[in-house]
């Protein structure tokens, strides 16, 4: 998912982001570092995480259609 934003970013003049620690200062779903989770609360925990990617994405979706950017939003 990464370059085809990033070469989208470029197309409309942006900058993209240019190494793996800069990605971990924009994270907003953190991850688990722990050593054991149960099966039912990873469950749990990947459910929260793609209601939180979904809406992520949504409001995206969002932005791109306020700056009627068809490109992107299709």
């Amino acid at each position: 998912m990464t370059d085809p934003i990033a070469e989208r970013a470029r197309k409309l003049g942006g900058t993209t982001i240019h190494s793996i620690g800069e990605i971990a200062t924009y994270q907003r779903l953190k991850d688990n570092n722990a050593q054991h989770i149960s099966p039912k609360a990873m469950l749990s925990e990947l459910f929260a995480d793609n209601r939180q990617l979904t809406a992520f994405l949504r409001s995206a979706h969002e932005v791109c259609e306020r700056h009627n950017d068809v490109a992107t939003t299709a």
